[in-house]
């Protein structure tokens, strides 16, 4: 029953504090360290300000507070859009992020403005559209655009950018390509990313955060646990069970009834054909525990 596989998709999510990566704080989408939050809160610095590629570590404060200029951040201006469709933010700036926009602008309801990136050097434009700091997110907010969507690789990261959106009240909306199947009767949460050619039938339960990758099959009444990453062509059996985080590699096979924990990791071309316990990641035909997931 519905109601079942919802107690089957809690049982296998975990609290957001023991997702990994969850030591890395966000302040207004802007990953840093413990340490580098820390050391910006006793100096008075903005993190959002402070140039860096990926993470802010203490040695980027260090060099902003040394005087080292930071790139101007460019303040989001008229943001314009077809007044009957969405206006949508992407988070992201990379290739990824271009064919979340293309999926997105084949579906007509929906509209992309701008897109919003975390590092200081972020490009100016993509596709043709603005880029702006993430910093500038709630003025892109005040402008009318209240939904988000993401293509971050990291599933941990989307969902911390999940609840990033729901304290600012912005809604990580769903990006389903026209060319993905999805039953009426499945069921998912926010903030998933369904590419072409993806299938997910009857009864399927996808949780928060997911990438259900190019060619991917999610059989019948399977359940995916929240920040899944089901690579182009992977296939699930029916009844499959996939715990939070995990990562089915590029053509690998679950077989039915299969249990995949939380954090695992099924290698490219793999076929499991029985459980697989958290962290562990597993390769071969069939398929073997070879290592755990740090």
């Amino acid at each position: 029953s519905v109601r079942g596989l919802r107690e089957e998709q809690r049982r296998l999510a975990s609290e957001s504090d023991q997702r990994p990566g969850a030591g890395e704080p966000i302040s207004g989408l802007v990953r840093a360290t413990r340490k580098a939050t820390e050391l910006a809160q006793r100096l008075g610095v903005d993190l959002s300000l402070v140039p860096a590629k990926g993470i802010i570590k203490e040695s980027d404060i260090v060099r902003y507070q040394d005087g080292e200029p930071a790139r101007e951040v460019m303040a989001p201006h008229k943001l314009s859009w077809d007044p009957d469709r969405r206006p949508v933010a992407i988070y992201g700036a990379g290739k990824g992020a271009v064919t979340l926009k293309e999926c997105l602008d084949l579906d007509r309801q929906c509209q992309v403005v701008c897109f919003v990136d975390d590092s200081a050097n972020h490009p100016e434009a993509l596709c043709g559209l603005p880029v702006h700091h993430i910093s500038h997110l709630s003025g892109i907010v005040d402008r009318g655009v209240r939904s988000l969507a993401c293509e971050i690789a990291q599933g941990s990261v989307r969902l911390r950018i999940l609840k990033q959106c729901d304290e600012l009240g912005i809604d990580l909306i769903n990006a389903i390509h026209p060319n993905a199947f999805v039953s009426p009767s499945a069921q998912m949460g926010r903030g998933n990313y369904i590419k072409a050619g993806a299938i997910v039938e009857t009864g399927a339960l996808v949780g928060d955060c997911c990438i259900i990758d190019n060619g991917a099959m999610i059989a019948h009444d399977s359940v995916l646990g929240d920040g899944c990453h089901i690579a182009p062509g992977a296939s699930l059996g029916s009844s499959v069970r996939i715990g939070e985080l995990a990562i089915i590699g590029i053509g690998a096979s679950v077989a039915t009834g299969v249990r995949i924990g939380r954090s695992a990791i099924v290698s490219v071309g793999s076929s499991v054909v029985k459980d697989v316990r958290d962290n562990a990641v597993v390769d071969g035909v069939p398929g073997r525990v070879i290592g755990r997931r740090a």
